[in-house]
């Protein structure tokens, strides 16, 4: 997972997911804490989404957030959700 977030992202790029500590010392990308507290921002979308599987960010990706992530990689722990729109896009 940490490969796919370093492969699909920019070194400037902000990354989303619920380590994000560990996600910033591992893939030395800035990253945010998303979780069930602390939901996707709304005003802007981070690169990338790393979810857990099953977790409640996943569904929300899944059912309420397809306008704006689509799915890039998925292990049988984790799913990565890459933005679709927006300035943070590929090609964006």
């Amino acid at each position: 997972m940490l490969d796919v977030v370093v492969a699909n992202s920019a070194p400037d790029d902000i990354v989303a997911g619920p380590k994000a500590r560990a996600l910033t010392l591992l893939t030395d990308r800035r990253s945010i804490q998303v979780d069930r507290w602390r939901p996707l921002p709304e005003d802007w979308s981070p690169t990338l989404v790393v979810a857990e599987r099953n977790s409640d960010t996943e569904t929300t990706l899944r059912l309420d957030e397809t306008h704006r992530y689509r799915e890039l990689w998925a292990s049988s722990r984790f799913v990565v959700f890459v933005a679709t729109a927006g300035p943070n896009a590929p090609n964006g």
